[in-house]
């Protein structure tokens, strides 16, 4: 999905449990966008998750349960469950 310079995508492992959403900003302004998550569980910030304070787990109690994602100008983020 692209959206606004907004680029959105999922990814899936062999192993059924395992999901990467990938969220990346190619616009010159932070963006908010809602997005779908495809599978309950909680997903966890790989990117930034070494910074002070890293972005906080997302979540996720429902089947394609919308969520909230804010992204910086020119980065990105990638979620896995």
């Amino acid at each position: 999905m692209t959206v606004d310079g907004i680029v959105a995508y999922k990814r899936e492992a062999k192993n059924p449990d395992e999901v990467a959403m990938v969220f990346l900003n190619f616009s010159d302004a932070p963006k908010t966008v809602f997005i779908p998550f495809p599978e309950v569980g909680t997903y966890q910030e790989m990117i930034d998750r070494d910074a002070t304070p890293p972005p906080p787990d997302i979540v996720v109690t429902g089947v394609n349960q919308t969520q909230r994602l804010d992204l910086p100008s020119h980065s990105g983020r990638i979620y896995l469950k």
